[in-house]
Order: structure tokens, then sequence, then C-alpha cells
């Protein structure tokens, strides 16, 4: 789809004097390929025995245990499209505001995206066949073990984003693409992004968490207070800190949302084997910050070295961070023995098994 955008003749690659043409691509390319995301699952399903059979029996009560499910998780999703309305208004206002926004949660996005729904995904049916089996003690374990392997991944992402996001950013937008002025706000809108990526990723998954209990109410309830939350953050803090203050008010508002969530999680389990937990996200947390001043050191150092006007060395300011913040986080696992190294490996296999 984006290929064909941008191969249109005489077309501009902006949003400003956008072609119909181009807006033909772009909606139907998408739809088009929602449709073919759906047509390869088809031929797993078919291999697992599954058949569309169209029934319509309103007064059959899995149909209505599941239209009282999917209510609550409409309200979860309109609750966000609010929220969403009043972040447009407010980044509206600052000159290439909602651009910034946007794309830095883009980025913000990739780690959970690549990496985090890969745990999710591989946790929810043994989350679900637990909770169904009554065997909480299990559901407990495997929900601590899933926070743990999440953080593991996203801490150090978090912390590489605080160091890289400059770089990143310049790497592969500036180009032809965006001013220094727009790459110097998006990067700073990522960096404060950055500071809740945690809490985003583990409120997700105590989302399914939820969902594997079959309760929808619970996660929506504390989305509108999140939302709630989100908004009125959002309108102190950009007064002081602009489309910035955006970000702090998202960051704010999934941290209320994850604590709530996991209070309310304990409650119900009986704990979240809070000590293995806390122990386990200090020797992240200390990994991730070693990792993201190991990341900006190599970075700087290169770009003193080669400055960052070439497209070359802006790739060797990236790689080489990279490089060296993923080589020490690793190192700091090895050296506490971390065993969420061994978890996250066994939890994409499972997934990858289940593809």
């Amino acid at each position: 789809t984006f290929l064909a955008f941008f191969l249109v003749p005489g077309a501009r690659h902006g949003t400003v004097g956008i072609t119909n043409t181009q807006r033909a691509i772009l909606s139907i390319g998408t739809t088009l390929g929602v449709v073919g995301m759906t047509v390869v699952l088809w031929p797993s399903l078919r291999r697992l025995g599954f058949r569309w059979r169209f029934t319509l029996d309103f007064h059959d009560p899995g149909f209505r245990r599941v239209g009282r499910l999917a209510g609550w998780a409409f309200v979860y999703a309109g609750i966000n499209q609010l929220g969403l309305l009043v972040i447009i208004v407010l980044a509206g206002r600052v000159r290439g505001g909602y651009t910034a926004y946007q794309s830095a949660f883009i980025f913000f996005q990739l780690p959970y995206a690549i990496f985090a729904v890969s745990i999710m995904t591989a946790l929810l049916p043994s989350l679900s066949s637990r909770w169904s089996a009554g065997d909480r003690d299990t559901f407990r374990a495997q929900l601590s073990r899933g926070i743990r392997g999440t953080a593991f991944i996203v801490v150090p992402a978090a912390f590489g984003y605080l160091a890289l996001a400059a770089p990143i950013v310049a790497l592969l937008l500036q180009r032809g693409v965006m001013g220094q002025a727009s790459t110097d706000l998006l990067a700073s809108v990522l960096q404060v992004f950055s500071i809740g990526l945690f809490s985003f990723c583990v409120f997700q998954l105590e989302l399914r968490a939820f969902y594997a209990m079959q309760d929808t109410r619970t996660p929506a309830l504390i989305n509108l207070f999140a939302v709630g939350i989100n908004t009125v953050a959002d309108l102190i803090f950009v007064r002081s800190f602009k489309v910035e203050g955006l970000a702090l008010g998202h960051a704010t508002a999934y941290t209320f949302a994850a604590i709530t969530a996991a209070v309310i999680l304990r409650r119900r389990l009986g704990g979240l084997e809070g000590r293995r937990l806390g122990l386990a996200l200090a020797q992240i947390g200390l990994g991730g910050a070693l990792a993201g001043a190991a990341a900006f050191g190599v970075s700087r150092a290169v770009a003193a070295m080669l400055g960052t006007a070439s497209r070359g060395a802006q790739v060797l300011q990236v790689g080489g961070g990279v490089a060296a913040g993923v080589a020490v986080f690793l190192g700091t696992a090895i050296a506490f023995r971390m065993p969420e190294l061994a978890l996250v490996r066994r939890m994409v296999a499972e997934r990858r098994r289940r593809a």
C-alpha cells in the first residue's frame, strides 16, 4: 500500500496536497490488507477442524454471555476513542504537534507489538485454561512470569529510547521527510513516551488476564478512570510541556491503570509472587539503566568522531548504540542469572509452535 502510495506519478508525499488517487490507495489498500490478514489464517483454521456455520439464536446462553463480554469490550474501545479526540485537539494547537505525537506513538509501540505481544499471545490460552480449571496457583505463577518476561524485553527498550531517540528518528525520518526541528520534537516526545512503556505493556498483559477470567467489565472501568486521568493530566501538562506533556499524560494514565489492575488481580489471586517479582524488576531495571548508559555513551562517541550529517555515521551511531546496550543488558542478565532470559526464549518458541 505505501509503496503504491509513494509511486503515484506527480504526487506529493506529505499530508498537504495529497491527491484523491493517493487517498484511494491508502483506504483500499489498508482494507485489503485487513482482509489478507484474515485469509492467511484460513488454512490453519481448516487444519484444526474449524468450519463456518451460520446460526442465529438470540436465546442461546453462549450468545448472551459473549454479548455481555463484548459490550464491555466496546465500552473500553469507545473510551479510548474519546480520549484520542482530546489529544487530537490539544496536539493540533502546536505546529506539527499531532504528527509528532502520532509518529512517536508508532515508535513507542514497536517493542510492544513485536516482542510483548508474543509473550501475551503465548500466555493467554494457558491462562484461560487454568482459570477454567480453577487452578489459581498456576494462573498466578504464569501471570507473574508474563510480567517478568515482558519487563525483560520492554524495560531495556525504554532505556534504549531514552538514550537513542534522537539518532533513531534522524536516521529513519530526517532525510526528505522531516527537518531538524521536527526531528527534535518527535525525539523529545518519544523519550517522554518511553517513561510509560513498561506500565503500558503490563496493563495490556493484565487486560488479557481479566479476559482469561471472562471479565471485561473490570478493565473497562479501570480504563474509564485512566482516560479521565489522562485527559486531566494532558490539560495540565500541555501548558508547560506542549506535546511532550501529552506523552507524559499517557505515561501517567497507564501507570495508574497498571497499578490498579495489579492490586485487583492480587486480591483475586491471593498474591502475584510479589517478592520474586520485585527482585526481578529491580535486576531488570538496573540492567536496563546500564544498557541505556552504554548505548548513550557509544552513540555520543560515534557522533563525536564521525559527526551526524552522513547516513553512514547515523547508521553507526544507532547500530553501535543498540549493540552496546544489548551486550551490556545480556551481560547483566547472565551475571544476575536472571531466569527471565530462558523464560522469554521459551515463550517466543511456544508462540512459534502454535503459529
